[in-house]
């Protein structure tokens, strides 16, 4: 989400304004990192709170951010992709299949840990886009919780992520 520091000017230049974008767990809506842009965002002040003007792209693994900026465009790298989950699949499994679930999301590293329910599962990494984990055995029916945690300590978790029947 995109976000100002000062009021946006009614016209070009757009010196003296400060912006960048909030990283929000898409999940929670909680902040999980904020990037101030170096150069000032290109937004007048019809668009008075920042969040409306198109300015904004993502790479498809959440490393670059690309924004219109007064000079032009501005590619920033992150240093740290925030752990992100994206979609889960398939989202519903036998109890005791030992299933193979696909996650989708973002930040994933090679140490990436998953528990489903208060259970960890065997995790292989595929990219920091994508694990595979294998329903642990003994899993009791019904919508379990996932906890997905990087080995820096950076965790997250999903209520209900998986539906074990």
């Amino acid at each position: 989400m995109p976000f100002l520091g000062a009021p946006p000017p009614f016209s070009a230049p757009f010196s003296g304004l400060q912006g960048g974008v909030d990283l929000l767990d898409a999940n929670t809506g909680r902040l999980r990192m904020r990037v101030k842009l170096p150069e000032p965002p290109a937004t007048l002040s019809a668009d008075a709170d920042g969040l409306h003007a198109k300015l904004l792209a993502i790479d498809e693994n959440g490393q670059r951010l690309f924004a219109l900026t007064a000079p032009g465009l501005t590619a920033v790298e992150l240093a740290q992709v925030p752990l992100g989950f994206g979609t889960i699949s398939p989202v519903s499994v036998a109890a005791g299949s030992g299933a193979t679930l696909t996650i989708r999301g973002s930040g994933f590293a090679t140490r990436t840990a998953v528990k489903v329910g208060t259970k960890s599962a065997p995790t292989s990494f595929v990219d920091m886009n994508t694990l595979r984990i294998t329903l642990p055995v003994g899993m009791t029916t019904g919508a379990k919780r996932l906890t997905i945690a990087n080995p820096d300590g950076e965790t997250i978790a999903v209520d209900a992520a998986v539906n074990v029947n």
